[in-house]
């Protein structure tokens, strides 16, 4: 049976029993701010305790801007990269213009692939997905680009967080059906004020709790509670 790997969040860690099946592709989604790159750090630094080393990709932002958005928290990020416990991938750059012989994903996959096979990296977090498809005018397109992508991590030997813009959670995206497991983060008004929660919306072999939970900030990064949030 494969093994569990810690998110880094404990709570979270019970309502998935254990964390994270070993080897799977997992999608991370959420509007602007709801957490999703602090997700994805936690899970590298919680691996980084462990022994896993961990590889995160940029592909919007730098990695400068991303050491400076998680330097708040105890992820030990600066100590954590001179000891290349987390290696950074920066996808940023323009990537050769795609052509029916070499697509955008082909060069993601090749990419991810040659560090996770060089540095034995186990655990690999890409930030996000939007600039692989925001070239495609039409959505069959970027369904198939994204189909492609996740079939080829499935064949690289490590455990994937892909985080997702989402700003109307009716609205499933092709890497919500493809990937093994699928978590919201909610970042709402209800009340007069700003709600944050978190939702397992599935999780392929293990048992999925599908309420939401209260999601909070704090120095560790983020914390899940037992609370639950319902929404009026």
């Amino acid at each position: 049976m494969p093994a569990k790997l810690s998110t880094g969040i404990n709570y979270l860690d019970s309502l998935l029993e254990g964390g994270l099946t070993e080897g799977r592709v997992y999608v991370v989604s959420g509007p602007p701010g709801s957490g999703k790159t602090t997700f994805g750090m936690q899970f590298l630094s919680a691996g980084a305790r462990l022994g896993d080393r961990g590889l995160f990709v940029c592909t919007s932002s730098k990695p400068k801007s991303v050491v400076a958005d998680v330097a708040q928290f105890n992820f030990n990020i600066i100590e954590n990269y001179k000891a290349k416990r987390i290696l950074f991938l920066d996808m940023t750059e323009k990537t050769p213009f795609p052509s029916k012989e070499r697509r955008k994903y082909m060069f993601y996959l090749e990419r991810i692939n040659e560090v996770v096979a060089t540095m034995n990296v186990k655990r690999v977090v890409i930030d996000s997905i939007g600039p692989l498809v925001m070239h495609l005018k039409k959505d069959q397109m970027a369904e198939e680009e994204i189909y492609l992508l996740l079939q080829g991590l499935q064949d690289i030997k490590a455990t994937f967080i892909i985080t997702s813009e989402m700003n109307n959670f009716r609205d499933y995206g092709p890497e919500d059906f493809y990937s093994s497991g699928l978590i919201y983060l909610h970042h709402f008004l209800q009340e007069k004020e700003m709600v944050r929660a978190i939702q397992v919306m599935k999780m392929r072999g293990s048992k999925v709790d599908s309420d939401m939970r209260e999601l909070q900030f704090n120095s560790d990064g983020l914390s899940v509670s037992s609370k639950l949030i319902m929404v009026e």
